[in-house]
């Protein structure tokens, strides 16, 4: 199998909010250094424009780094970090898929065959070499989406994950979604929504 990889926006996200951090005095490049790999620092520092891939653990680094520092150690902090990163996305292809989603929510189709692709087009977008299916119930807003081949993606990327995909499915839906994740096996990632 290959190296589990993340896009380089996600990457370039959570340095710019690790660097902001060493500005502010808050964490000191000696700080830094002990939480990153060599490289990495090489990374944090100036990234190189021609990479669309970046390695999940240097992600999962930068980001325990920020839950660390920001959230208190709260795995909670990576789930609100995920729903600020929806509502951050301005992409055409996200808002669009969101609107037409809105425009259709009180058609004859079930809720899913609207919004559904767009739960999991997101975050198979984001990670490399992981299969993402998802299950959906009847009621708007329920859903199981399994994440196979996830033995790779750490907890961090769990967490936020399940708030991606929290404030996702209630932009989607138009009402309010709770979503919780778990491990049940190494290689086996399950987010379940359910309707608040």
């Amino acid at each position: 199998m290959n190296e589990f990889r993340i896009r380089e926006s996600a990457v370039r996200m959570a340095r710019e909010e690790v660097l902001a951090l060493v500005a502010e005095g808050r964490l000191s490049w000696e700080d830094l250094h002990a939480r990153l790999e060599p490289d990495e620092i090489s990374l944090v520092q100036e990234m190189p424009p021609s990479l669309n891939w970046y390695p999940i653990a240097t992600y999962d680094r930068l980001v325990t780094t920020l839950m660390d520092l920001e959230g208190g150690g709260s795995s909670e902090y990576l789930v609100e970090r995920g729903k600020k990163v929806v509502e951050s996305l301005t992409a055409a292809g996200l808002d669009l898929r969101i609107q037409e989603a809105s425009l259709h929510r009180e058609s004859a189709d079930p809720w899913w065959a609207r919004v559904g692709p767009a739960l999991v087009t997101l975050p198979s977008a984001i990670y490399s070499d992981s299969n993402w299916l998802l299950v959906p119930g009847e009621d708007r807003g329920r859903f199981t989406l399994e994440v196979t081949d996830a033995s790779e993606l750490p907890e961090s990327l769990r967490h936020s994950v399940q708030g991606v995909l929290e404030c996702l499915a209630t932009r989607l839906t138009g009402a309010l979604v709770r979503v919780t994740s778990g491990r049940p096996s190494l290689d086996r990632v399950v987010f379940r929504g359910s309707p608040a």
